[in-house]
């Protein structure tokens, strides 16, 4: 579980980033309500990002229970590659590189990477619950 909710922490800090941030897509609206920096400021909003990675990590190392180091240390490589920059990273810099226009070359590659970067949080997520799960089990 402690996996899952650093997971969660880390996609909510990309949301905050990417989707609602002034300098990125600049929405002032999330699922119908005022975006993190609209109600905030964009000052907080960084700094609640940045702290959500830090809590992320820190919540998986002293959470999870019943999990070999080595499977641990695992999860966490993995967390950390898929926002850093082959993961994550990569995917909002060729977002902001094609200036929002999606008939370009280069947007349609941000379009297909920002995909397979959505999905692959979402399979780090099974990632690290599937690593915590064998540990528990007693695998390696």
């Amino acid at each position: 579980m402690p996996a899952a909710c650093g997971m969660e922490m880390i996609i909510s800090m990309c949301l905050m980033h990417d989707e609602t941030f002034p300098c990125m897509d600049n929405s002032d609206l999330r699922r119908g309500k005022l975006s993190h920096h609209k109600v905030f400021g964009e000052n907080v909003t960084v700094l609640a990002g940045c702290s959500l990675v830090a809590l992320a990590f820190e919540h998986m190392a002293t959470a999870t229970k019943g999990v070999t180091l080595n499977n641990m240390v695992r999860a966490v490589g993995e967390l950390a590659r898929l926002i850093g920059p082959e993961g994550a990273v990569a995917g909002q810099v060729l977002d902001l590189l094609c200036g929002g226009k999606s008939d370009s070359g280069l947007g349609k590659r941000a379009r297909v990477y920002s995909s397979s970067q959505d999905s692959g949080l979402y399979r780090g997520r099974s990632h690290c619950r599937s690593s915590a799960g064998r540990c528990i089990r007693g695998g390696d």
